[in-house]
């Protein structure tokens, strides 16, 4: 809720904008202030602060559910005891501290790490893992 807000202050939008559009004021600007200004601009025009106010008004109602829908969603996943096994190879690009006291299955005599879908093991596999289908069975 706190970041749905501070991306709709259209007052601060406001300053931003009135800095973004004098030319005079941000070619005084060295080349880092002006990125800021350039980048800070485009987020608030991206969170709809140029939009009429009863779209603005929609757009955060929608914002909300999304973020709501997300909470629950991260919930979900952390109370689940979901895992799913997978070879040292399947497991390639993931930093040798993932394998780190990782419990391990032995399944048709081979040995297998444990995944589980809590955020510690899920989001690094998903981020660091090479392969496509090892990302692609953690997810499903």
């Amino acid at each position: 809720d706190y970041g749905i807000e501070c991306d709709s202050r259209v007052d601060v939008y406001g300053a931003i904008r009135a800095v973004y559009t004098n030319k005079t004021e941000m070619d005084m600007l060295e080349p880092e202030d002006r990125r800021l200004v350039e980048k800070m601009e485009l987020g608030y025009r991206r969170s709809g602060l140029l939009l009429p106010p009863e779209e603005r008004k929609q757009l955060a109602i929608v914002k909300k559910q999304m973020s709501d829908l997300t909470s629950a969603f991260s919930r979900c996943l952390n109370e689940e005891d979901g895992k799913a096994l997978f070879t040292r190879a399947e497991l390639e690009g993931l930093p040798n501290d993932y394998f780190d006291g990782r419990e391990i299955e032995v399944v048709d005599g081979v040995s297998k790490f444990v995944v589980t879908t809590k955020y510690p093991d899920n989001g690094p596999l998903m981020k660091y893992a090479n392969l496509e289908s090892t990302r692609k069975a953690m997810h499903i």
